[in-house]
Protein backbone atom coordinates (compact mmCIF):
# COMPACT_ATOMS: atom_id res chain seq x y z
CA UNK A 1 0.00 0.00 0.00
CA UNK A 2 3.17 2.51 0.75
CA UNK A 3 4.20 1.71 -2.10
CA UNK A 4 1.57 1.89 -4.21
CA UNK A 5 1.06 5.71 -3.05
CA UNK A 6 5.01 6.14 -3.39
CA UNK A 7 4.26 5.58 -7.03
CA UNK A 8 1.37 8.38 -7.16
CA UNK A 9 3.05 10.65 -5.44
CA UNK A 10 6.38 9.91 -7.81
CA UNK A 11 4.15 10.56 -11.14
CA UNK A 12 2.47 13.63 -9.38
CA UNK A 13 6.01 14.87 -9.11
CA UNK A 14 6.33 14.30 -12.79
CA UNK A 15 2.93 15.70 -13.72
CA UNK A 16 4.20 19.23 -11.80
CA UNK A 17 7.31 19.19 -13.46
CA UNK A 18 6.00 18.70 -16.87
CA UNK A 19 3.33 21.77 -16.27
CA UNK A 20 6.50 23.77 -15.00
CA UNK A 21 5.01 23.52 -11.26
CA UNK A 22 8.36 23.30 -10.04
CA UNK A 23 8.29 24.13 -6.64
CA UNK A 24 5.33 21.30 -6.23
CA UNK A 25 7.24 18.73 -8.10
CA UNK A 26 9.79 19.92 -5.49
CA UNK A 27 7.48 19.21 -2.56
CA UNK A 28 6.55 15.51 -4.21
CA UNK A 29 10.03 14.50 -4.68
CA UNK A 30 10.82 15.88 -1.29
CA UNK A 31 7.90 13.43 -0.05
CA UNK A 32 8.89 10.31 -1.14
CA UNK A 33 12.01 10.47 -0.58
CA UNK A 34 10.87 10.91 3.41
CA UNK A 35 9.24 8.22 2.77
CA UNK A 36 11.87 6.05 1.31
CA UNK A 37 15.06 7.30 1.36
CA UNK A 38 16.66 4.92 -1.52
CA UNK A 39 13.73 6.06 -4.01
CA UNK A 40 16.40 6.79 -6.68
CA UNK A 41 14.10 7.87 -9.26
CA UNK A 42 12.61 10.46 -7.13
CA UNK A 43 16.62 11.36 -6.01
CA UNK A 44 17.05 11.17 -10.07
CA UNK A 45 14.13 13.48 -10.76
CA UNK A 46 14.65 16.03 -7.70
CA UNK A 47 17.96 16.95 -9.37
CA UNK A 48 16.37 17.35 -12.87
CA UNK A 49 14.23 19.73 -11.38
CA UNK A 50 16.43 21.89 -8.81
CA UNK A 51 18.42 22.29 -12.27
CA UNK A 52 15.66 24.50 -13.32
CA UNK A 53 15.76 26.76 -10.33
CA UNK A 54 18.30 25.89 -8.18
CA UNK A 55 21.31 24.93 -9.62
CA UNK A 56 23.63 24.46 -6.49
CA UNK A 57 20.87 22.49 -4.81
CA UNK A 58 20.90 20.39 -8.26
CA UNK A 59 24.58 19.86 -7.37
CA UNK A 60 23.95 18.51 -3.90
CA UNK A 61 21.25 16.58 -5.22
CA UNK A 62 23.33 14.78 -8.09
CA UNK A 63 25.91 14.06 -5.55
CA UNK A 64 23.49 12.46 -3.38
CA UNK A 65 21.87 10.53 -6.51
CA UNK A 66 25.13 9.58 -7.54
CA UNK A 67 26.12 8.43 -4.13
CA UNK A 68 23.27 5.80 -3.63
CA UNK A 69 22.78 4.58 -7.05
CA UNK A 70 26.10 4.15 -8.41
CA UNK A 71 26.29 0.58 -6.75
CA UNK A 72 23.19 -0.44 -8.58
CA UNK A 73 23.62 -2.39 -11.57
CA UNK A 74 20.54 -1.06 -13.07
CA UNK A 75 21.06 2.50 -12.71
CA UNK A 76 24.34 2.33 -14.19
CA UNK A 77 23.42 4.41 -17.31
CA UNK A 78 21.46 6.94 -15.31
CA UNK A 79 24.59 7.45 -13.12
CA UNK A 80 26.37 8.23 -15.92
CA UNK A 81 24.07 10.87 -17.29
CA UNK A 82 24.15 12.26 -14.08
CA UNK A 83 27.74 12.68 -13.60
CA UNK A 84 27.20 14.27 -16.78
CA UNK A 85 24.75 16.62 -15.68
CA UNK A 86 27.24 17.32 -12.31
CA UNK A 87 30.15 18.05 -14.47
CA UNK A 88 27.89 20.32 -16.36
CA UNK A 89 26.38 22.49 -13.23
CA UNK A 90 30.21 22.87 -11.98
CA UNK A 91 31.61 24.24 -14.97
CA UNK A 92 28.83 26.33 -14.77
CA UNK A 93 29.10 27.50 -11.38
CA UNK A 94 31.94 28.84 -9.97
CA UNK A 95 32.83 29.60 -6.54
Amino acid sequence: MVLDGLFRQAGLGEVYEEKGLYKEAIEEYRRVIELDGKHTGAMYNLALVYEKVDPRAAMTQWEKYIELASPLATEKDWVDVARQHLKKLKSQIKD
